[in-house]
């Protein structure tokens, strides 16, 4: 019984009523014991309901809550996105870049042989060795908007590694007019939709826009073609076209013209 008694105690400190009801509500969990079996001088019930201020309940300073300043949140310089990389491509090659042509009042250019290319003007001589084809090799803005462009296509290279021009050909008024020459010495001509292939020596054929071509025949029978322009301001620029040593030999010799492509510009 002194447990009891000591249970009756603490009641009574803590200030739980001492009511002897023989039976206590469920919820407010209350244990009753039978009357015969407890002294009188004992109340029946002994309740362990806990006091207020001991509730088991978090307080509202104590919530679980991440509080706002640690937040697992990125800051807004830096979202939290996935980076988009920009897509692997091809490089992308620029076309290049169109070549300034430059003035001479003379000028003259070769390529020959094998072939050997020249350049000279003034007191400028320079002369190099080429081992390929050139879609520019001189060009000019001087003759009007179709314009003046030499191109020259090399042989595949011999047992030495050496190559020549297998063919050559000037084309003027936008492509319009072409006079081409072949290793082996034929040749083509064609403007306006005309075509002459077969000349004569000495034979000329005037092509329009003031440029010309001739078939000269030399004293020890060799052959060539003279394509002469003239733009009526004085500038003008006479080319040879000669097939000899197993290729096209091209010279030019230029006068008050702007010039410029690889045997102007590219020049070595």
């Amino acid at each position: 019984m002194s447990f009891v008694n000591n249970v009756f105690q603490q009641n009574a400190d803590y200030g739980v009523p001492t009511a002897t009801s023989p039976s206590v509500p469920s919820q407010e969990g209350t244990v009753t014991a039978p009357s015969d079996s407890i002294d009188s001088s004992v109340p029946a019930e002994v309740t362990f309901q806990a006091p207020a201020q001991a509730s088991f309940q978090v307080p509202a300073e104590a919530n679980l809550q991440v509080p706002a300043e640690t937040a697992f949140t990125v800051p807004a310089q830096q979202p939290f996105v996935v980076s988009q990389q920009p897509a692997v491509a091809a490089p992308v090659v620029a076309p290049p870049a169109p070549q300034t042509e430059q003035y001479f009042q003379n000028a003259t250019v070769a390529s020959t042989g094998d072939p050997h290319e020249t350049f000279s003007s003034g007191k400028t001589h320079d002369r190099w060795n080429s081992m390929r084809s050139h879609r520019h090799l001189l060009e000019s803005n001087s003759f009007g908007s179709g314009g003046y462009n030499v191109s020259s296509k090399a042989t595949a290279p011999n047992a030495r590694g050496i190559t020549h021009n297998k063919g050559v050909t000037i084309a003027t008024d936008h492509g319009q007019t072409r006079v081409s020459m072949n290793d082996n010495g034929t040749y083509s001509i064609t403007s306006g939709g005309q075509h002459y292939d077969h000349l004569h020596a000495g034979q000329t054929v005037e092509l329009g826009n003031g440029e010309s071509v001739t078939l000269e025949k030399g004293k020890s029978g060799a052959e060539w073609l003279s394509v002469d322009q003239t733009n009526g301001k004085g500038g003008r620029l006479d080319a040879k076209l000669q097939a000899q040593g197993g290729g096209v030999n091209f010279s030019a010799a230029a006068h008050d013209v702007d010039l410029g492509g690889y045997l102007v510009q590219d020049r070595q």
